[in-house]
């Protein structure tokens, strides 16, 4: 039986509900968390959770997506309009469900982050110069590994900045869209 359900009434108790990716779950903790703080009910689900509980959902329970493939499928109405929390970062919002993902990321300025490291770690730039053919790699994978740190970065400011300002509105059905 999945968390959060009773046997005997088959309803969702949890008025928030964080649904995350592989990569998002750290910030649904944080935003579980948050939640909490504040005396809302809440709790976090998997992408497969939430699609095993999906049935047991009413209009008491808002559910706040995190996972991009969640995103596009609950929220792919172009007629939402997307709303800025922080530069890089947007919600769109329709009746319950709500998403916050990643949007306009400047990878020229994460590519010169990546630069600056590189400068400041002696060993990325002597392993580059000693095996060139093996510097491209490095360098590739030290850009995506930044490109990550810079997604995950602005998603937990996004979502900090969402959970002081929303979060208590979003649950009682006063967010402006």
């Amino acid at each position: 039986m999945a968390v959060g359900v009773q046997k005997s009434e088959q309803k969702i108790e949890f008025k928030f509900i964080v649904v995350y990716d592989k990569f998002t779950e750290r910030i649904a903790n944080s935003l579980k968390n948050e939640a909490i703080e504040k005396g809302i009910t809440a709790t976090i689900w998997s992408e497969k959770q939430h699609e095993d509980n999906l049935p047991r959902l009413t209009n008491e329970n808002y559910v706040l997506f995190l996972s991009k493939k969640k995103i596009e499928n609950h929220l792919a109405n172009p007629k939402l309009r997307p709303h800025t929390i922080i530069d890089g970062v947007e919600y769109k919002k329709h009746g319950h469900e709500l998403g916050i993902y990643l949007s306009g990321i400047d990878f020229v300025e994460i590519a010169k982050r990546v630069g600056i490291s590189l400068k400041e770690d002696w060993r990325k730039t002597v392993a580059c110069l000693l095996k060139p053919h093996l510097g491209i790699p490095v360098l590739i994978y030290y850009y995506f590994s930044e490109v990550s740190r810079a997604k995950l970065y602005l998603l937990f400011r996004a979502a900090d900045e969402f959970s002081k300002e929303n979060l208590k509105k979003y649950v009682s059905d006063e967010l402006d869209v």
